[in-house]
Parts: structure tokens; C-alpha cells; sequence
């Protein structure tokens, strides 16, 4: 921990009061810092750089330096021995940041009761970053896609094409995958991964995403995953669909002499329909629920999922109002009637928005909380009871949100968080920590 100093020789002196010697953590003063590790045996260092020269201007800003990560000593290997397969996922992830993050700011700062964290990331120079920041244009692609999304949404994300070296749900979801698929053979490694990469790569050409609420607070109702991707070429989304599922089941089939293949259950029916006149893909996972579930509860978990193809979209919707909500998604597309962005929500973001962003998310917690309520396969009496314990809380105004822009060849953005929610948060948090002391046995 670096502790700025006015006055060096005052905190020298505090350092030698004998009860301080005992109680405070080793240190080392310098001309206007002090160096304080504490519990831990403090490393000599002949001197600190304090001369870091800062982007950011606000007055608490953490730094992150990249490119300086030494990975063989994060994760350290014995001499001749690979690293597992299980991590291969996550160590291609932060040497993909290494190679093209120089360093990271993430400025902290109260605006009037929100918080704020202004976040700037410079690349590495020459690398596949800097060279995607420089090429960058703008355009109104994540609004565009958002526009077809419905308005009740607890949560929403768009962004232009991702941008490499920079983590993502691109390299998010590959990593969590790489992590499952390392219980498989290594043919089937290979092959759920390269499907895998290429659905991926399909999807991160521009995307719009959302969680559905419900209107009603204490009402149990249906929440959906709603997506829109832009997409080059129809044909390769279609088979490259195809493609993961088959080596999904493939995988499945072949993992503990096939014990899960009665047990994960998936059905893909291709074109399954036309909904006006635009083709949809029907999919479906089952998964028993296990015991003997409670009176009024699913038996298993159903997953229903439509893929609708336009020549540059592709729309995926996930959820018990799957269809419904392809339905809404591809009438909006085919009008040009907007959704999402004509809402009271989005009218409130757009204001903080730059003219030039390049990426978006906005999410309320309250909201989010009552969707995963209604996703949980419970009884529907629990999920009342749930909704009525979630609306004793006072509704925050305002939203969480964040956006991304370039400026200067770097990568800005910025995190809000408005007072209601954390307030939201804290009441949370209380009564959380009074229940769990109510119930405690002496």
C-alpha cells in the first residue's frame, strides 16, 4: 500500500514510538510516500516510482500494469510437466491481455451520492489492440440492435464488434467452456472447441442482449434471454449453429461411458418454423431435476430456446416466453419500430451517453433479483413468497449502467452506479445478516 505523505520526518517519528513498533505494520518512508505492507515481511526496495504519470484525474485510481504480468510465476509449473488442460483456457485469456494491455486506470470518484468509476485502458503499441482502436469509426450498430429488443428489460448490453485483447463475453465463454470440455477426450476437446470458436467468432460481430421482467413486482411471470448478433453470412450462422449442437451431443454421449445421455436431453429441429416468413430453429434441453421434487414444482428443468436468420441478424431468445418473444423481436425488425430504446429507461441512459459510444450496459438489481426469482424451477408459491420478501425494499430511482468509447487511441469508459442502488444493495446485505442471526442456535 502506497500512503502519500505531507511531512516524511512527522510520520518517521510516529513509526518509532515504541506501542506504535508493536502494533503497526512494517513500512518503509520515502520523501512523500510511505510503503506499508502489512502482515507480511516487507521486501527491501531501494526506491518507488512515484513519478507514474496518470490519465485519469480523479483523486483515487487504481492501476493495473498488463503487459509487466509474469504468468509463469501466477501460475507456476514444475520443469517438463505441461500445464493441466483445465487452465489452458484461462492462461490463453490473460496472455491475450498481456500482449495487448499496457496498463489499466480505473478512476474512483463520488458524483454527487452515485459512484463512479471511470475505467481507461491504454494497449501495448503494435499489438492487435492498438490497431483495432485505431481503425475504430462510428456507428450506431449497438443502438440499432438494441432497438429490437422489448423495453421490459431488467438487464441490457450492446456493443460494436469486440475488440481484441480486450475481455468479453468472446473470451469469457470460450474459457468456460475450454474449463468443461477438459473432461472430455481429446478428439472431442478439439472438436467442441474449434465449434465453439467459430460460434464465437459469429457472435462478436455486433450484439445486442437482455434479460425480460415481468410488469407485475409480486407476480410470478416470465423472464427471457432475448439476443440479437449481426452476422455476415447466413448460411455459416446456420450451419455453424448446427454444428456446436451436434458436437455438444457428441461430447455428451461420450463423457462417463455415456451416463449423461439420458440425463442432459437435447433436441435441435432446424427451420423448425417460419415466423412471417423468416426461418427458426427450435431447440431444447431437459434435465430431470433430481429427488423427489416438491409438490408444484418442475419435475425437470426445460430449456426452450428459437434462432431466428435475417441476411445480417441472427435472434436468440431463451426462456419459457421463448416464442413470444422471437415473435415481438422479428416484427420489430421488419417495421422498424423500436423497443427498447423508446422506453423511459433507455431515455435516461441516453443522456449520459456519448454521442461516439461504441458500447453500452444498463441493469437494475431489483429487477434482476425478480427475474432470477422467476427462472428458479421452484413452486409457484415460493416464487410469491420470494417476490413479496424482494418488494419490502424501497424501489431505487435510477439505473446501473456503463459505456464504452476511444478517445486519444485509448479505451474509455465509465461505471454508474446511482445511491438507490446501493442503498438496495446495503438494505440487502442487512437483512441478509439479521435473518442468519435470528436463526443462529446458541
Amino acid at each position: 500500500l502506497l500512503v502519500p505523505l505531507t511531512d516524511a520526518g512527522q510520520f518517521r517519528a510516529f513509526l518509532a514510538t515504541p506501542s506504535v513498533q508493536k502494533t503497526f505494520p512494517p513500512s518503509q518512508v520515502f520523501e512523500q510516500y510511505a510503503l506499508v505492507k502489512p502482515g507480511v515481511d516487507l521486501p527491501q526496495y531501494t526506491g518507488v516510482n512515484i513519478d507514474l504519470s496518470l490519465v485519469s484525474k480523479r483523486d483515487v485510481v487504481l492501476v493495473t500494469q498488463p503487459a509487466a504480468l509474469d504468468l509463469k510465476k501466477l501460475i507456476p509449473m514444475p520443469s517438463g510437466q505441461t500445464l493441466p488442460f483445465s487452465l489452458a483456457p484461462i492462461m490463453r485469456v490473460l496472455e491475450d491481455i498481456k500482449a495487448n494491455q499496457q496498463r489499466a486506470e480505473c478512476g474512483l470518484a463520488m458524483v454527487g451520492e452515485d459512484l463512479s468509476a471511470e475505467t481507461i485502458t491504454t494497449p501495448v503499441p503494435g499489438s492487435p489492440l492498438q490497431k483495432s482502436l485505431t481503425a475504430v469509426r462510428p456507428s450506431t450498430l449497438p443502438l440499432d440492435l438494441a432497438a429490437y429488443l422489448p423495453e421490459n428489460l431488467a438487464y441490457c448490453g450492446a456493443s460494436e464488434p469486440a475488440l481484441e485483447g480486450m475481455p468479453g463475453m468472446g473470451s469469457l465463454i470460450p474459457m468456460v467452456f475450454g474449463i468443461a470440455a477438459s473432461f472430455l477426450d481429446g478428439e472431442h476437446q478439439r472438436g467442441l472447441l474449434m465449434r465453439m470458436n467459430a460460434l464465437t467468432k459469429q457472435c462478436s460481430q455486433g450484439r445486442a442482449i437482455g434479460l425480460t421482467v415481468p410488469a407485475s413486482a409480486l407476480t410470478p411471470g416470465q423472464s427471457t434471454l432475448v439476443a440479437v448478433y449481426h452476422i455476415d453470412n447466413t448460411n455459416e450462422a446456420t450451419a455453424n449453429v448446427m454444428n456446436f449442437v451436434n458436437e455438444f451431443i457428441r461430447g455428451r454421449d461420450s463423457l462417463f461411458g455415456g451416463a449423461l445421455t439420458n440425463v442432459i436431453k437435447v433436441f435441435h429441429k432446424p427451420a423448425y418454423e417460419k415466423i412471417a416468413g423468416v426461418p427458426v430453429d427450435l431447440l431444447k434441453i431437459v434435465i430431470p431435476m433430481p429427488g423427489q421434487p416438491k409438490a408444484g414444482a418442475a419435475q425437470a428443468i426445460t430449456i426452450e430456446a428459437h434462432i431466428g436468420y435475417f441476411a445480417d441478424k441472427m435472434v436468440f431468445t431463451a426462456g419459457e416466453g421463448s416464442r413470444e418473444q422471437m415473435v415481438g423481436i422479428i416484427s420489430r425488425i421488419q417495421t422498424g419500430k423500436p423497443g427498447f430504446t423508446s422506453g423511459k429507461r433507455f431515455a435516461a441512459l441516453r443522456t449520459g451517453l456519448p454521442m461516439d459510444v461504441r458500447g453500452f450496459e444498463t441493469l437494475d438489481l431489483p429487477d434482476l433479483c425478480r427475474a432470477g426469482i422467476n427462472l428458479v424451477p421452484i413452486a409457484r408459491e415460493d416464487k410469491i413468497t420470494g417476490l413479496r420478501m424482494l418488494g419490502i425494499f424501497p424501489a431505487p430511482t435510477g439505473v446501473i449502467s456503463t459505456y464504452q468509447t476511444v478517445s486519444d487511441g485509448r479505451l474509455l469508459g465509465e461505471v454508474r452506479v446511482p445511491a438507490g442502488q446501493l442503498d438496495f444493495v446495503s438494505s440487502m446485505i442487512k437483512a441478509l445478516l439479521a435473518r442468519r442471526n435470528a436463526t443462529k442456535t446458541p
